[in-house]
């Protein structure tokens, strides 16, 4: 990499992004143009938000800034591969099928989506994550058998990537690994001058390789992570690249947490200081004192109310189901992210609710939650619409004033409906079981309310917050296992997974009690620990 490299080491809250943008910002009033920067992040979610405070704070459309993408839709862009080139989610179910193989079905259809996100709760499962870690790593077929932390057969194994390639190949499609690879081997790199690297403590040897062949021409970099938040190891991430830039280049640590409050970050430095490889680093929590609760399951998510922002985390994807079950049947409005449970509240049953509360009260809507609303109403029979209003509200876009919905909706009773039984007896086409959530819902807040509740993973929380937080501490077998495997840094890993989670947290932290033996164990925060650390925060 060049000489001219800065290192920043942000631990949770401490406002790394705002760090990076304003060093973008200083790059940008020179003569440096959007052009002329790459900024490239582990995963889609860093690189939205990024995209997002780029326009607020330079005003400036993210579509200016070509090379703002994942490392993975950079080499994309670089090899100028169509979409259906990209191997997906419909192609994993095809490939499964073909062999006989039972895949964990979250449907990856993003081609900025890491597969490393993928669950592993079969044995099929497993071939798939063990065959993505050797490949994050650089190592061939023999060489992964004998490292990997899961334990795979080997004659299965061998087939499961011979036939894997052999697919690839005669569908004609690359995946993640592929492209990274192709776009090293014909030598491509971004034209900037100046190149953002986020994350970068979630990078695998494969992603350093291709970062320091794009950006080692530039006449700057900077590399921004924190090794404590490395916790995607199991795809075959590696830390130690970031921890061998800070010793090497200058590196500026940001050491107040602007989120964490006192008793969490207490709780978060019990979890990391059992991690022996880390860097040591001063880190200080929100002058708040934030609490820390330890309840059995059924109890802590019952003090979900779905009134402010939450996360309900979890180790492995598995466990939402009996989440969301409980909060479905308490009428708390919630969301699941990325597969896993039952998700009722779906974008376009959102939008169509937000469209009929709005229609029912005279407020404005917008033109794709009419949309949204219309296809939940039945056209014929039941003389709610009338004719033809469907394909005329196609037409409309932007944000539709009472009085355009009236005069679209003339000749049919849904406005009559609206007024007689409110936003949810308009829409005629909801299921029962979906009604009679939205109708609890509706009782125990007074309104259609927004979900503020996030179902998730730990892993698909990170870089985000939330008021509260529920931690769920149980893991399958798999996960279990490779936590128990020292030889690994099982035991480390795990420990940076909770210390993610814990420091989500901006107010109150619940931590579930285990309803079985496979589980990680949270400490319980001490008196004498949360007023020494909790005060101090040097780690």
């Amino acid at each position: 990499m060049t000489s001219n490299l800065e290192v920043l080491l942000g631990p949770p809250g401490t406002g790394k992004t705002t760090a990076l943008l304003q060093r973008l910002e200083s790059e940008l009033s020179g003569d440096t143009s959007p052009e002329d920067v790459a900024f490239v992040s582990f995963t889609r979610a860093a690189r939205e938000e990024v995209l997002a405070r780029v326009g607020r704070r330079f005003d400036i459309d993210g579509k200016d800034f070509p090379w703002l993408r994942t490392i993975h839709g950079t080499a994309f862009r670089l090899l100028n591969l169509a979409p259906d080139r990209v191997l997906d989610g419909r192609h994993w179910s095809e490939f499964g099928r073909a062999h006989g193989y039972r895949f964990t079905a979250v449907g990856w259809t993003n081609m900025e989506d890491p597969l490393g996100s993928a669950p592993r709760q079969t044995t099929d499962d497993l071939l798939r994550a063990t065959y993505e870690w050797g490949r994050n790593r650089g190592l061939d077929v023999e060489t992964t058998l004998a490292r990997a932390p899961a334990r795979v057969v080997a004659g299965s194994f061998r087939r499961f990537v011979s036939r894997y390639v052999s697919f690839k190949r005669d569908k004609r499609v690359v995946d993640f690994n592929d492209m990274l690879e192709e776009a090293l081997a014909r030598g491509l790199r971004p034209d900037v001058k100046v190149a953002f690297v986020d994350e970068a403590q979630d990078l695998s040897p494969l992603q350093v390789r291709a970062v320091q062949a794009w950006f080692g021409h530039c006449r700057q970099v900077y590399v921004a992570g924190d090794d404590d938040q490395a916790i995607y190891g199991f795809q075959g991430a590696d830390p130690g690249w970031l921890l061998a830039l800070s010793r090497a280049h200058p590196t500026t640590v940001l050491a107040q947490s602007y989120r964490v409050p006192a008793t969490v970050h207490a709780l978060a430095m019990q979890l990391v200081a059992r991690n022996q490889n880390r860097i040591r680093k001063t880190y200080t929590p929100r002058q708040v004192g934030g609490s820390v609760d330890y309840l059995p399951l059924e109890a802590a998510l019952s003090q979900v109310d779905g009134a402010s922002p939450t996360f309900v985390l979890v180790r492995n994807r598995c466990f939402l189901e009996g989440v969301a079950e409980q909060l479905q049947a308490a009428g708390v409005a919630y969301v699941v992210e990325g597969g896993g449970a039952a998700n009722p509240l779906g974008p376009q049953l959102l939008a169509a609710v937000r469209s009929a509360r709005a229609v029912a009260y005279g407020w404005n809507v917008q033109a794709d939650d009419l949309q949204a609303m219309l296809e939940f109403i039945p056209s014929n029979g039941a003389s709610l619409l009338p004719r033809g209003v469907k394909a005329r509200a196609a037409q409309l876009d932007g944000e539709l004033a009472p009085s355009v919905i009236k005069n679209l909706l003339q000749g049919g009773t849904l406005l009559s409906v609206a007024a007689a039984e409110g936003p949810l007896g308009m829409l005629k086409r909801l299921d029962g079981a979906t009604r009679r959530y939205l109708e609890a819902i509706h009782a125990r807040h007074g309104s259609l309310v927004e979900p503020k509740v996030r179902l998730t993973t730990i892993h698909g929380s990170k870089g985000r917050e939330a008021d509260t937080v529920v931690l769920v501490p149980e893991m399958t077998r798999a996960t279990y296992m490779e936590h128990l495997d020292q030889r690994h840094g099982g035991a480390e890993a795990e420990n940076r997974v909770a210390y993610v989670g814990a420091t989500r947290a901006k107010e109150r932290l619940i931590i579930a009690g285990a309803t079985r033996p496979l589980a990680y164990r949270y400490p319980r925060v001490t008196g004498a620990w949360s007023q020494t650390l909790g005060a101090t925060g040097s780690t």
